[in-house]
C-alpha cells in the first residue's frame, strides 16, 4: 500500500507542514505501507531528511495549489498505485480536495488542531518530567525557517535577564539567519548553545525547564513532553493553536521577559503546566489516524504503568481465569510485582487494544521464553463482536513486522473453542496437540492479512 503526500516547504512557507506529514508517514511505514512526498518546493535539509527516512520525494511540475496541481497529483497517485492523498498546506484552492476526489482518490486534509508526533517521541510515552524549584534551562525553538529572525530578538530579550541561565537555541535547516543568531549568542551573558538540523528534538525538550516556541507543530511536542512553554505567535495561522494551549493551561503567550522571569521561580505553576501538557497531547494522534485510514476497529499501543489496574481486571475476569493454565485469582500484590517486571523486560512486547472511542478493550502480549509465546485477553463486554480476531491479527502483524525472523506460538486449552477458532481463522498453523492443549504457530511467511 502506498500513500502520497502533497505538501511543500520553503523559508516563506515554513517546514511544519512537511514535518507533520513526516509523523504520519513514519506511522505508515510502521504499518507496512510506503510513503511518497510530492512537492512544488522542498528545502534541501528536508529533502535529505525524508530520504534518510527512506521516503521517496518527487517534484511537482504544474503551477501549485490549483486544478493543474490536482490533476498532476492524481496522475502520480495512479502511477504509484496510491488510493489516498494526504494534503497539508494553507494555499490549496477550496476546490482542490474535490478535484482529487473526482479522480477516484481518497483525500486526507490536515487540521492544525490535530497533534501528530514523530517516531522519536514514542519512547517518551511513560516519561515524567521533574520540576526543579528554580528553572534555569531555557529552550528557544521557533520553527524550521523563522524568516523574520524572531529567534535573535527573543534571545536578545532573554539576555537582559540578570539571573544565570542555560539557553539552548534550535536553528532549523531552512533558517537563513544563523550567522546573526550566533552573533547574538556570543554576546550573551548566559551559557548559550546553538543546535542546527536537530534530528532528536525530544531529548532537547526533555532537558529544558521552560520552552519558548511558536504556535506551530513544535508546541504540541513541548506539551507532550510536559515542558512549560511561552508561545510567540509569528503568523495568524498560529494563533488558534497558541490560544488553545494557553486556554488549556499548558502555555502562556509571549509578551516580553516579565512572564518568563515569573515562571522561572514559580515551580507550582510549572508543575501544573507540565501536567496539563500531557493531558492535551497524549502522543497517540498518528495511531488514531492510521486506525481510520486502514479501516481498523482497534489500534494498539504499548502498555504503560497507569494501565496496571485495567490489566489486573482483565486477567481476573472469571472466563479469562478459566481459560488460563493457572486458574487461581491473582492478588493485587502478585500482579504488581509481575506487571512491573513485564514492563521492564526487553523480551516482552505488551500492547493495549483501544477502540474508536478511545476506550481500552483488551491486551496482547508476546514473551520470549525462549519460544515467542502469545497471550491475549478481551474485556467481557467486548466479546462476541469479532474484536478478539482483530486484536490477535493486528498484534501478530505488529510483532512479526518488528521481528521478521520470529515464530509466534500459542498454546490453548482444547476446551477453549473461541481462542482456537481465532488462531485458525487468521492463518496460524495447528501443530500436534500436547495432551489436552492445542498448539498453534505462525511466522512472517504466513503473516495474517
Amino acid at each position: 500500500m502506498t500513500f502520497l503526500f502533497r505538501t511543500d516547504a520553503s523559508t516563506a512557507i515554513g517546514t511544519g507542514h512537511v514535518m507533520r506529514c513526516l509523523a504520519l508517514a513514519q506511522a505508515m511505514q510502521d504499518s507496512g505501507a510506503d510513503a511518497v512526498f510530492l512537492s512544488s518546493t522542498l528545502t534541501p535539509a528536508l529533502e535529505k531528511r525524508l530520504q534518510t527516512e527512506h521516503m521517496r520525494t518527487m517534484t511537482l511540475t504544474a503551477p501549485p495549489y490549483g486544478t493543474e496541481d490536482a490533476k498532476e497529483t492524481a496522475e502520480q497517485a495512479k502511477k504509484l498505485g496510491a488510493a489516498w492523498v494526504a494534503m497539508d498546506g494553507y494555499s490549496f484552492k477550496p476546490s482542490y480536495a474535490d478535484d482529487l476526489k473526482s479522480h477516484g482518490l481518497h483525500v486526507l486534509q490536515f487540521d492544525d488542531g490535530i497533534p501528530l508526533l514523530r517516531r522519536e517521541y514514542r519512547q517518551w510515552q511513560s516519561w515524567t518530567r521533574e520540576i526543579r524549584p528554580k528553572a534555569r534551562h531555557i529552550l528557544i525553538t521557533l520553527g524550521g525557517s523563522d524568516p523574520k529572525n524572531v529567534t535573535s530578538k527573543i534571545l536578545e530579550a532573554v539576555n537582559a535577564i540578570s539571573s544565570s541561565l542555560k539557553i539552548s537555541v534550535v536553528v532549523g535547516g531552512s533558517n537563513s539567519h544563523a550567522a546573526e543568531i550566533e552573533k547574538t549568542a556570543k554576546a550573551s551573558p548566559h551559557e548559550v548553545t546553538i543546535f542546527k538540523n536537530v534530528s532528536d528534538m525530544a531529548s532537547l525538550i526533555a532537558e529544558a525547564d521552560i520552552g519558548i516556541t511558536n504556535g506551530g507543530t513544535t508546541a504540541y511536542e513541548l506539551a507532550f513532553l510536559q515542558l512549560p512553554m511561552i508561545i510567540a505567535v509569528l503568523a495568524e495561522n498560529q494563533r488558534p493553536v497558541a490560544a488553545a494551549l494557553t486556554k488549556a493551561g499548558c502555555a502562556e503567550e509571549w509578551t516580553g521577559t516579565a512572564s518568563l522571569e515569573k515562571l522561572l521561580s514559580d515551580a507550582k505553576k510549572r508543575a501544573l503546566m507540565a501536567h496539563t501538557g500531557r493531558v492535551c497531547v497524549d502522543g497517540d494522534g498518528t495511531d488514531r489516524i492510521m486506525m481510520r485510514l486502514l479501516d481498523h476497529r482497534l489500534r494498539l499501543r504499548p502498555v504503560r504503568d497507569e494501565d496496571s489496574e485495567l490489566i489486573l481486571r482483565l486477567a481476573n475476569d472469571p472466563e479469562t481465569r478459566s481459560a488460563s493454565f493457572s486458574t487461581a485469582p491473582i492478588t493485587p500484590e502478585e500482579h504488581r510485582a509481575w506487571f512491573t517486571k513485564k514492563l521492564q523486560e526487553k523480551t516482552t512486547t505488551f500492547l493495549l487494544a483501544i477502540d474508536a472511542e478511545d476506550q481500552p478493550v483488551g491486551s496482547i502480549r508476546f514473551e520470549e521464553k525462549p519460544e515467542v509465546t502469545l497471550s491475549f485477553s478481551l474485556a467481557p463486554e467486548h466479546r462476541g463482536k469479532g474484536l478478539g480476531t482483530e486484536l490477535v491479527r493486528l498484534g501478530t502483524e505488529k510483532y512479526l513486522r518488528a521481528h521478521p525472523k520470529g515464530i509466534v506460538h500459542a498454546w490453548v486449552k482444547s476446551a477453549n473453542d473461541g481462542s482456537a477458532s481465532i488462531f485458525r481463522k487468521i492463518g496460524f498453523q495447528e501443530l500436534s496437540p500436547e495432551g489436552d492443549v492445542l498448539h498453534f504457530s505462525v511466522d512472517s511467511s504466513r503473516i495474517p492479512s
